[in-house]
C-alpha cells in the first residue's frame, strides 16, 4: 500500500518500470473483460458515489477496479518536466534559476545575477507597419505595443496580464507575426508553440493566427474524438482557400476552359473504358449526359449514340422477364380474383412455346388443382430463367470509334494547346491528401496544442532525421494563453520546451484553477496550524501572480522589463468596466480604462 501523503513514496511507485509494465498488462486484460464503466462522483465515509448508464442488475456480482492509468501518465509527464527543470536539462537549462524552482540560497542568487548580466541580444522592434495593418483593426495602444516589445525582447520569460477585453489574443497574434518576420533560419517548422489548458481556449487563439497565409495547425483532440491532427481548419483551408484558389488561377489561364475540360474528361473516361470495359452502357450514358451539346449539333453522332445505346440496353430475355410466370395464380383467393385473366395472358405470351399439352389444359381449367399450379410455376421458372453467362469483358470497337469521332468533333470546336493540356491535368489532380498536409506542416511557423498534449505537437515537429534527438523536441518560443488558469506542473510541461522565451498571457484576477475543499481539508489534516495556513495559501495563491512578482525581481537585477498589464478594454460598456476595474483591479494598481464611447454599446432593443 502506498502512502499518498509521502511524496517520495509516490514518486518511487510511479517510476518503477517493472510495476508500470505489470499495470499495463493488467489494464489490457481488464479492458478485455470490462462489463461497464462507473464514473466516481464522490468518496466519503467509506462510501463511493458513482454514475453509470447501466442498470444495477447488470453489474450485480461484478468486480470493481480503479482505472488510474490516465492520472498516472499525466503524473509521470509532470514529474519528468519538473526533474528536467531541476537538473538543468530543460530546453533553457537556466529555467530552474529563472523560476526559482530550487530553494533560495546565496550561491543560486549569485549564479542568477551572473547569468542575467551576461545575456545580451540585439533589441527587436515591437511592431512594423505591415503587422499593424494586418492585425489591428484600430491603432494599437501604447501599452499593447510595449507588451509586444517586452515579449519579443525578454531573455527568458514575459508575463502579460490582460483584464477582460484588453486584447490579449490580438497581442498574441501580433507577437507571432513579428517573430515570423524576425525569423532568420530557413527551417521555420514549428518554431512557436501556442497553447492553453483546454481545447476551446486553444482553438480560440489558434483560429486567430494565420502566419504566412497558412492556418495554424492544432495537434491533439478532445477525449473520445479520433485524432485527425486537429485539423478541421486545415482541411477547410486545403479544400476551399488553397486548392480552390490555385484551381481558379489555373482556369483563368485556360481559354474555353469548360470545353477543354470536357475533352480531358472524355479522353480520361475512354482510357478507363479501354482498361476496364465493365459497363459499356454506363460509359455511353455518361457520354450522352456530358456531351449533350455536341450530339445536338451533329445528327449523325446523335443517331450513332442512340443506336449504340439501344444495342447495349438490357433485353427482356437477357434479364429474364419472368413477370408472366410469377403472375400464375397458385392460391384459391388470388385465382378467383383475376386468375383466369392472368392465365389467358400467359397462354398468349412468348412463354406458351415451352408448355406441353397437359400444362396448357391446366392453365385453361376453371377449377384447377392449386398444388399442380404451384409445381407448374416452379418448373417454368427453372426452364425460363437464363443461365448465368461468364465471359471476359471486352471493349467494343464501335463504341471506341464513336468516342474518338466525338473527341475529334470537340477538338474541332475548341482551340487546344500544350499549355492548356498541362494546366487541365494539373487542375484535375488537385485534391487534399496526406502528402499535402505533411507539406503544409513543414511550412507552418506556429503549432498549437493544449498543455497536456504538447507531445503530439513535438512529434509533428520532429523529422525522420532528428526524430530521436532531444534538440528537435523543443520550440524557440512557447506562448501560453489563459496561463492563470493552469496549475503549476501543467504549466511546467510546456515551459521546459522553450529554448529562447516563455510568454505567459492571462489574468490571475479572474477565475483561478479550482481545487475542491474536501481535497484541501485532507491535505491539511494532521498538520499544525502554521503548516495548514501555509498549505492553504500556496494552493489558493495564483502561480501566474507569483511569476509576475518573480518577473519584477528579475527586472531589478538586469533592468530588463518582463511583465506588464494591459490597460484599455474594448468589450463592455464603460460603466460595467469601471465597476470591475474599481472593485477587482485598482486595489492592486492594475486599473484599466474604456476608451470607447458608451454609444458604441447601444442596443437596438
Amino acid at each position: 500500500m502506498v502512502n499518498l501523503e509521502d511524496r517520495q513514496a509516490v514518486l518511487e511507485f510511479m517510476t518503477k518500470e517493472d510495476k508500470g509494465l505489470q499495470d499495463q498488462n493488467t489494464a489490457g486484460n481488464r479492458a478485455q473483460n470490462t462489463q461497464g464503466v462507473l464514473e466516481i462522483i464522490d468518496v466519503e465515509f467509506g462510501k463511493v458515489e458513482a454514475k453509470t448508464d447501466q442498470g444495477l442488475e447488470e453489474l450485480r456480482g461484478q468486480f470493481l477496479s480503479v482505472d488510474y492509468q490516465g492520472e498516472k501518465s499525466q503524473f509521470n509527464r509532470q514529474y519528468k518536466a519538473l526533474k528536467k527543470a531541476q537538473e538543468g536539462k530543460s530546453a533553457n537549462p537556466n529555467l530552474f534559476l529563472v523560476l526559482e524552482i530550487e530553494s533560495k540560497n546565496e550561491k543560486s542568487q549569485e549564479d542568477l545575477k551572473d547569468l542575467l548580466k551576461s545575456m545580451h541580444a540585439q533589441p527587436i522592434l515591437a511592431l512594423t507597419q505591415k503587422v499593424k495593418d494586418k492585425i489591428f483593426k484600430n491603432p494599437p495602444t501604447e501599452v499593447q505595443e510595449k507588451a509586444i516589445k517586452i515579449a519579443l525582447n525578454t531573455p527568458d520569460i514575459a508575463i502579460i496580464q490582460g483584464p477582460p477585453g484588453t486584447g490579449k489574443t490580438t497581442v498574441i497574434n501580433a507577437i507571432c507575426e513579428r517573430l515570423y518576420e524576425e525569423a532568420s533560419t530557413q527551417d521555420l517548422k514549428g518554431l512557436v508553440l501556442v497553447c492553453a489548458h483546454g481545447h476551446d481556449a486553444t482553438e480560440n487563439v489558434q483560429g486567430r493566427i494565420n502566419i504566412g497565409s497558412l492556418p495554424t495547425q492544432k495537434f491533439g483532440e478532445k477525449q473520445g474524438k479520433e485524432d485527425d491532427r486537429g485539423d478541421h481548419a486545415l482541411q477547410e483551408f486545403l479544400e476551399k482557400e488553397f486548392l480552390e484558389k490555385i484551381a481558379n488561377n489555373a482556369k483563368a489561364q485556360i481559354q474555353d476552359f469548360s470545353q477543354k475540360e470536357l475533352i480531358y474528361n472524355l479522353e480520361k473516361a475512354l482510357n478507363q473504358y479501354k482498361k476496364a470495359p465493365l459497363s459499356t452502357l454506363a460509359f455511353l450514358e455518361w457520354v450522352g449526359q456530358e456531351c449533350r451539346f455536341v450530339l445536338d449539333l451533329d445528327a449523325k453522332l446523335q443517331d450513332k449514340w442512340e443506336g449504340l445505346k439501344t444495342q447495349f440496353s438490357p433485353k427482356p430475355h437477357d434479364i429474364g422477364q419472368l413477370a408472366p410466370i410469377y403472375a400464375i395464380r397458385t392460391l384459391q383467393e388470388s385465382f378467383y380474383d383475376d386468375g383466369l385473366v392472368r392465365h389467358q395472358e400467359f397462354l398468349y405470351s412468348p412463354f406458351k412455346e415451352v408448355l406441353n399439352k397437359k400444362e396448357k389444359e391446366l392453365l385453361q381449367a376453371t377449377q384447377p388443382d392449386f398444388k399442380e399450379l404451384q409445381a407448374l410455376r416452379q418448373r417454368l421458372l427453372e426452364r425460363c430463367t437464363p443461365k448465368p453467362h461468364f465471359s471476359r469483358a471486352k471493349c467494343n470497337e464501335d463504341v471506341i470509334d464513336f468516342a474518338n469521332t466525338l473527341l475529334d468533333k470537340l477538338k474541332s470546336l475548341t482551340l487546344t494547346d500544350k499549355i492548356s493540356q498541362i494546366l487541365l491535368e494539373y487542375v484535375q489532380n488537385l485534391k487534399p491528401d496526406i502528402n499535402m498536409r505533411s507539406f503544409l506542416t513543414d511550412y507552418s511557423f506556429v503549432f498549437a496544442s493544449t498543455t497536456g498534449q504538447v507531445e503530439k505537437a513535438l512529434n509533428a515537429k520532429a523529422t525522420l532525421a532528428f526524430n530521436d534527438k532531444e534538440d528537435r523536441r523543443c520550440f524557440d518560443t512557447v506562448i501560453v494563453d489563459e496561463a492563470a488558469k493552469i496549475l503549476p506542473l501543467d504549466l511546467l510541461l510546456v515551459m521546459v520546451r522553450a529554448t529562447k522565451r516563455i510568454i505567459l498571457v492571462g489574468d490571475h484576477r479572474q477565475l483561478p484553477p479550482i481545487i475542491e475543499d474536501k481535497i484541501l481539508d485532507k491535505i491539511k489534516n494532521g498538520k499544525d496550524e502554521e503548516a495548514r495556513a501555509e498549505i492553504e495559501d500556496q494552493i489558493k495563491s495564483s502561480t501566474f501572480g507569483k511569476l509576475k512578482e518573480r518577473a519584477k525581481e528579475l527586472e531589478a537585477i538586469d533592468r530588463k522589463e518582463r511583465q506588464i498589464t494591459l490597460d484599455q478594454q474594448y468589450r463592455t460598456h464603460p460603466s460595467l468596466a469601471q465597476l470591475v476595474s474599481r472593485v477587482f483591479y485598482e486595489p492592486y494598481k492594475e486599473g484599466y480604462k474604456s476608451p470607447l464611447d458608451a454609444t458604441h454599446f447601444k442596443h437596438p432593443l
